[in-house]
């Protein structure tokens, strides 16, 4: 696969069946999702199951204990097999361009390692709440912050990278 994405599931029974859709309905389809299944003590692990058994695209790990937030992380890091890896939690959802466009502006740009988004913050009823932003707008932002010393950052759930970066 071109792109492996990565998201960890701890009790998102209620979640994850939409953040899984919402890969699914990609518009780039050349993916894989590895989805690390944490120790849920609720239905988590059985709907990610259901949907690997529908699609091989899906590679479905479990813990029999809950392993924290980074070890999840580390892991399905380690498994993907694509040279451009992303990040999505089993409770929010991608729109369905995110990969296309992220995939387009790494190839664009070869010294750019890592790419993310903002990201809206939405209730259970689908209400828009706020919106989280962090980080540059363009590749000519992020140079101009570096060159002044200034912190720059990437919301991990919507970041990709270069696989070799991690």
């Amino acid at each position: 696969p071109r792109v492996s994405m990565v998201m960890p599931a701890y009790n998102a029974e209620a979640f994850v069946g939409e953040a899984i859709e919402s890969i699914l309905a990609q518009t780039f389809s050349d993916f894989e999702l590895i989805i690390v299944e944490n120790g849920s003590s609720d239905g988590t692990r059985a709907v990610i199951e259901a949907y690997a058994a529908k699609d091989p695209r899906i590679r479905a790990f479990g813990c029999d204990r809950r392993l924290g937030v980074v070890r999840p992380n580390a892991f399905g890091m380690d498994q993907a097999r694509a040279p451009f890896v992303g990040r999505l939690d089993a409770d929010d959802l991608a729109l369905s361009d995110r990969l296309e466009r992220q995939v387009a502006l790494l190839m664009e740009h070869p010294d750019v390692v890592v790419v993310g988004s903002n990201a809206r913050h939405v209730s259970t009823d689908g209400e828009i709440l706020g919106l989280m932003t962090a980080g540059p707008e363009s590749v000519d932002e992020f140079h101009r912050l570096y060159a002044r010393g200034e912190l720059t950052m990437v919301l991990d759930g919507t970041s990709m990278m270069r696989k070799e970066t991690y």
